[in-house]
């Protein structure tokens, strides 16, 4: 669909954000988190040199971390 309404990308970085991007939106509604606000976070730790969040549920960073 988007490929459709769009007029693609100029390039390969284009073509890496929309994929990341795209993943990201269907990501997160998967998990019903708001996408706007997740990415108002991501972008404001990346600006103040923070590590960024995670894309992982909540329970699956818990898990992670268990295991280590």
């Amino acid at each position: 669909m988007y490929r459709k309404t769009s007029f693609g990308t100029q390039g390969p970085e284009g073509s890496r954000f929309v994929e990341r991007i795209l993943t990201t939106v269907t990501t997160l509604k998967l998990q019903r988190r708001g996408v706007l606000d997740f990415l108002t976070h991501t972008l404001q730790a990346h600006r103040r040199g923070l590590s960024t969040p995670s894309l992982l549920p909540a329970q699956a960073s818990v898990q992670l971390s268990n295991a280590a």
